[in-house]
């Protein structure tokens, strides 16, 4: 029996999503903000609303401002490295950067849906 060539590209789609989710278990932001809570929170603020503890240190809920937050993603896996001479370079698992990253999508308030035109002003507002 002959399948149509949409039929053959749905399966193919579907055991290439397969296999994604095999190699890259699903990310927890709890997790995530453990992570963060270990590696982050000795300079960066990581919560909704508290101050960074090192002056100059960005929030972690406003680095969607300055990155693309999945762009992250490679700089955590390799190393991140910053002009900053207080930044140390540090490196994390694939898992713990799946999980943190995780974390910073569900701080990032224009990534969740809202009817709070005050707070949709303020992902568009600079820093």
């Amino acid at each position: 029996m002959k399948l149509p060539t949409a039929m053959l590209a749905l399966v193919a789609l579907s055991a290439l999503v397969g296999a994604c989710a095999a190699v890259r278990p699903s990310a927890d932001a709890n997790l995530g903000r453990q992570v963060a809570e270990l590696r982050c929170a000795q300079c960066h603020a990581i919560g909704l609303d508290d101050a960074s503890a090192t002056e100059g240190a960005p929030p972690l809920r406003d680095l969607y401002r300055r990155y693309a937050i999945d762009d992250l993603r490679d700089a955590f896996l390799h190393g991140l490295e910053v002009a900053h001479p207080r930044m140390p370079v540090f490196r994390l698992s694939e898992r713990q950067v799946d999980h943190l990253v995780a974390y910073l999508r569900s701080i990032d308030p224009c990534a969740q849906p809202s009817t709070d035109s005050a707070a949709m002003a303020r992902c568009f507002d600079p820093l």
